[in-house]
């Protein structure tokens, strides 16, 4: 990671070259996405806003070109320049800027609010298209004998009324991924340890604690339509507080020198449990809010010193 980095900010060739690469491969290799949309928050972190809008174009005319030949459609890379690159280049500006990095994730919750705001107006009703999508793969489920008719219409609904807040939460995350990567990145080559640092004191406003849990309240109480809004709302604060939950497990390992194996074993859950694992840790994040487990850590050591 650390040579990519430094590849990377040799030069804007460099930086063009190897973020064109990866948007292209992240067409097979979704995951590579986040490679390219964090080169351009590093270049804009480090170097500023023009030279962050002239990895973009570049970058955006060189896949147009490759897309173009290798698809015949120019449309993926002027998507993911949409989606992912400009989202980033506004964020890495906004953190070089406020240097806060609970600021900026708390400010990156607006991409998420767009497009629950944009599967709204494009449909009016994205439960039914989310049931028409789970639809397509329900029917091969079922001729393969996995589910029965019956209940694979239950779990098309069930999940068509949830889907549009993890669509909303997902690209959140992905977003604060990228982001989070390219300022560690930064602090590999320019301020050695000044990541961690930044992360293990993360903390969101207490405001937007206040916010989701009469969210969190209001989607319980609501059944109809709004109540679906409430929900998707409530499901993208979650994905904050999820960030945060991160925070304050690394910084209690830090703090109370615990063997790292515990971190592991968190992540090793989040494989292997999935959401069960992600809405606990979520709910450590919001939850230290108010309690500030990482100062109640630092006291302990205190006393113990």
């Amino acid at each position: 990671m650390q040579r990519l980095a430094s590849f990377v900010m040799r030069g804007r060739s460099q930086a063009v070259m190897a973020t064109s690469v990866l948007a292209m491969l992240s067409m097979v290799m979704p995951p590579l996405s986040l490679l390219s949309s964090a080169i351009v928050a590093l270049v804009t972190l480090r170097e500023g806003r023009s030279s962050g809008l002239q990895v973009i174009g570049f970058s955006l005319l060189a896949c147009v070109v490759l897309s173009t030949i290798a698809l015949g459609n120019p449309a993926p890379a002027i998507g993911l320049a949409l989606l992912l690159w400009f989202p980033m280049w506004v964020l890495g500006q906004m953190l070089r800027e406020m240097r806060s990095l609970s600021m900026v994730l708390q400010s990156a919750l607006v991409f998420g609010l767009l497009t629950i705001g944009y599967l709204y107006l494009e449909s009016g009703d994205p439960i039914a298209d989310w049931q028409a999508i789970f639809a397509t793969l329900a029917d091969s489920f079922t001729d393969a004998g996995l589910y029965k008719k019956v209940e694979s219409q239950q779990l098309i609904e069930e999940l068509a009324r949830w889907m549009t807040g993890f669509f909303a939460a997902s690209y959140y995350l992905q977003l604060v991924a990228s982001l989070l990567l390219a300022r560690w990145w930064q602090s590999l080559l320019y301020n050695l340890g000044g990541f961690q640092q930044e992360f293990h004191q993360l903390r969101l406003s207490k405001l937007l604690a206040y916010l989701g849990a009469a969210l969190g309240l209001l989607s319980l109480l609501q059944l109809d339509a709004g109540g679906n809004l409430l929900r998707y709302l409530t499901i993208l604060l979650m994905a904050a507080y999820f960030i945060q939950g991160l925070a304050v497990a690394h910084g209690t390992v830090k703090l109370l020198s615990l063997n790292r194996a515990w971190l592991i074993g968190v992540y090793i859950m989040l494989v292997i449990t999935g959401p069960q694992m992600l809405i606990m840790i979520s709910m450590l994040g919001l939850a230290d809010i108010w309690i500030d487990f990482r100062a109640k850590a630092a006291s302990k050591m205190n006393i113990g010193d």
